[in-house]
């Protein structure tokens, strides 16, 4: 495998390890943005946050959690950063998903805020209903629709009237999509099984 983090978890490559367990491992950053930079990612290979199961994201905060108060004592810190960076865009530049942790002093001189502004007249409300709308698109309330999905279809095994009234509590639009009430069907009880 290339993932040079891979291999840092393998032994091929050396690393400042300073904390492993059963699912994480953590070691300093090799090219810091402070002392104490601290790396922390699970031990499985998934390229990013949206790849990385929960679990496994769980269990990898967590690790960053228990280690970031005694990363900033080690250091002398006065508080840390805690980040992600998922792509390129964004400064990924490992595709194995990992934690930064980044010890911070008052006088470090260190600049990583963000720049703000106020948003435009309106362009808030646009904002909002944007990441709504993308939401319920995206059947982020599949916890709700599994459970009246198990309530009212044992196997999966589900009525066309019941996807329809589903669909309709949860902001499914299959008319917008162009979808029968059959592929609905289908939809309602992929999303069951976590296919989408």
């Amino acid at each position: 495998m290339s993932c040079i983090f891979c291999k840092i978890i393998n032994g091929g490559i050396p690393s400042h390890k300073i904390y492993e367990d059963e699912d994480t491992i953590a070691f300093l950053d090799a090219y810091p943005a402070g002392a104490g930079h601290t790396l922390i990612l699970p031990k499985a290979h998934y390229a990013d946050v949206m790849n990385t199961p929960d679990a496994i994201f769980n269990k990898t905060m967590s690790t960053a959690k228990k280690l970031a108060p005694v990363i900033t004592k080690a250091m002398d810190a006065d508080g840390f950063n805690l980040f992600l960076n998922n792509g390129r865009a964004a400064g990924q530049v490992v595709d194995h998903v990992h934690l930064h942790i980044l010890p911070r002093n008052t006088q470090d001189n260190l600049k990583i805020g963000l720049p703000q502004k106020p948003y435009g007249q309106g362009e808030a409300e646009k904002i909002k209903q944007s990441i709504i709308n993308c939401l319920r698109e995206n059947h982020l309330d599949r916890e709700k629709i599994k459970e009246q999905i198990k309530q009212n279809a044992p196997q999966g095994k589900i009525s066309c009237a019941k996807a329809f009234e589903l669909a309709q509590l949860y902001g499914i639009s299959h008319a917008r999509m162009g979808e029968s009430l059959n592929q609905l069907k289908i939809k309602i009880v992929k999303c069951q099984l976590g296919c989408f």
